[in-house]
């Protein structure tokens, strides 16, 4: 039987709002690497953890039962937070730890061959300690750990002073960067059994705002800790973005109702709709849309695209979408298309309608994440062939490869908003790129699987942060400046 110590959403790697289905193909895509029939070896811990977690949720029955069990109200979580009490951390032992680690699924990297020995020289820590770095390019600037939840997220403001940061069960945080000082907090949804899914903040930092599954949204003011607005709805998920004006207006990006797809038994969306919503005014005179219909852009016959990330530029002018395209008749992936779509009319539309800026399309098989964009929506990045990180300049249409080890669905990429680093993160292993010398610069192995990263610039040197699994957030800043690829 699993022990509470340990969570069967993050031992298989899907988020706790994951159907059966997904449950289902995490426990298999595990047991096909570490079954002892092909791992050849008869005392397979990491096998028994995956069993225990797949038996602990595998049926709607047991899901609802462990998730009414273990999710602690947030009224109470708010009290415990606000008297100072501290919950008891979670008990990461080495067979826990060993089955997230990315040098135990690609143990024949030379980056997994330093993970391994390094992890042998020092004890795994029981809790929330610091991650093994190797490098000399980023040093340690600040760390501060929440001991009641996964971090889930991270907006960074402009100048990169203020982090917000956004925690499963439903709270957000705003930090000073610097020294990791607890400036501001907020409960999503305190009446909700739901799970946060990200978190931003206004450039100037005076505003923050977070959505989840299940919790809606809300937005609140920084400086009052007042809520401005909340926002109900079922239509926020992990692939909705949000970018605000200080307290002024926000624009959100969302699945569209009506662009609704169903291929094979799947169902999915085509289509987004841009919100822009007036902050000063709670009504719904205050909210206009815009709609964006991938369909209209597919020239294959017979192929559907499925929208699988929308990101909106920092300044709500672009967005960028990531799209598997699917046959109709048997549902099998037939390749990927990126859409840049400008979300600012021209003096001489009477009716605007967004319109394509730039338009990539890929034929064949592909990993559909991770998909990832820099702030200002001027590169994208996505993989090939599990190991190929391509990135883009959407102003220019270059493009370079990284080569690098084996990736898969599960596994983050970020990008600097220069495009010159991209950070690449598979469970608890994380590692910076280059871009202009196609090079690794900096890498580090964590005591717990990182489930959140993001760049920003402080003083104009980049600075990179890392949240995890185990209530740890960790940020790291460079001395030299990169330039990224034209």
């Amino acid at each position: 039987m699993l022990s509470d110590n340990y969570d069967p959403y993050s031992l298989l790697g899907i988020p706790h709002n994951a159907t059966q289905e997904e449950i289902r193909a995490a426990y298999l895509q595990l047991a096909k690497q570490h079954h002892p029939d092909i791992s050849h070896d008869d005392n397979n811990e990491i096998m028994k953890w995956i069993n225990a977690a797949y038996d602990a949720i595998n049926t709607p029955e047991k899901k609802r039962s462990y998730d009414e069990t273990h999710f602690t109200d947030v009224n109470q979580r708010m009290q415990q937070r606000s008297s100072g009490a501290t919950a008891t951390p979670p008990n990461y032992t080495q067979q826990a730890y060993s089955a997230y680690t990315y040098w135990q699924s690609y143990g024949n990297s030379a980056y997994a061959q330093f993970s391994q020995t390094a992890n042998k020289q020092q004890p795994k820590p029981a809790y929330a300690t610091e991650s093994i770095s190797r490098g000399n390019v980023f040093t340690k600037l600040s760390q501060f750990e929440d001991h009641f939840a996964s971090i889930q997220s991270a907006s960074f403001t402009a100048d990169g002073s203020l982090v917000a940061i956004g925690i499963v069960d439903g709270f957000v945080q705003v930090r000073k960067v610097q020294t990791g000082e607890l400036y501001a907090q907020f409960a999503l949804n305190s009446q909700s059994s739901g799970s946060l899914l990200n978190v931003k903040i206004a450039p100037n930092g005076a505003t923050v705002c977070a959505w989840g599954y299940h919790m809606g949204m809300a937005v609140w003011n920084t400086q009052t800790r007042q809520e401005i607005r909340t926002i109900g709805g079922e239509f926020y998920s992990d692939q909705t973005d949000v970018v605000m004006d200080s307290a002024s207006w926000m624009r959100v990006a969302r699945q569209h109702a009506e662009n609704k797809i169903s291929v094979i038994g799947h169902t999915s969306w085509s289509g987004s709709v841009i919100q822009t919503i007036d902050l000063q005014k709670n009504d719904h005179n205050s909210v206009q849309n815009l709609i964006c219909n991938e369909n209209e852009t597919d020239s294959f016959k017979g192929i559907l695209p499925e929208v699988r990330a929308r990101y909106l530029a920092q300044d709500g002018t672009s967005l960028t979408t990531f799209s598997v395209l699917r046959n109709k008749q048997t549902g099998q992936t037939a390749g990927a298309m990126i859409n840049q779509w400008c979300l600012i009319p021209s003096a001489y539309e009477k009716v605007f309608k967004p319109s394509i800026l730039r338009h990539i399309t890929y034929a064949g098989r592909i990993v559909s994440r991770p998909f990832t964009v820099s702030k200002s929506n001027t590169y994208s990045a996505i993989y090939f062939d599990q190991r190929v990180l391509r990135i883009y300049n959407m102003n220019s249409g270059n493009f370079i490869d990284l080569e690098t080890d084996p990736i898969d669905d599960s596994s983050m990429v970020a990008l600097s908003a220069n495009g010159a680093l991209a950070a690449i993160v598979r469970d608890s292993y994380t590692e910076i790129w280059s871009t202009k010398t196609r090079s690794r610069l900096h890498s580090w192995i964590s005591p717990a699987t990182v489930t959140s990263i993001g760049f920003t610039e402080l003083e104009g040197f980049p600075v990179f942060l890392m949240g995890r699994k185990d209530g740890m957030v960790e940020i790291w800043r460079s001395s030299h400046g990169f330039m990224g690829f034209e």
